[in-house]
């Protein structure tokens, strides 16, 4: 699935240094993440990737199906069968 090109000031930037232009770009850089940086941005008090997919990028049903996904390996899961859609 293509999706829509995002400005900078849409970019999601990973406290690591990193910065994810697309969702799949998002995915792939999941794939290479430390837990450390994942459980940065998902955690108990908040869901960053949730809010990007959903607020920013505007893809509900995707958010949706993130929203209660609190591990690397299910958000990896949900990502690559939105990408590979």
């Amino acid at each position: 699935m293509s999706l829509q090109q995002l400005t900078p000031d849409k970019f999601f930037y990973s406290n690591d240094g990193k910065v994810f232009t697309s969702i799949e770009e998002l995915y792939r850089g999941l794939k290479e993440m430390s837990e450390e940086t994942f459980l940065y941005h998902v955690n108990k008090e908040k869901n960053d990737f949730y809010n990007w997919i959903k607020f920013v990028v505007n893809y509900d049903s995707f958010a949706k199906s993130i929203q209660k996904v609190k591990t690397r390996s299910g958000f990896l899961r949900k990502a690559k069968e939105f990408v590979s859609a």
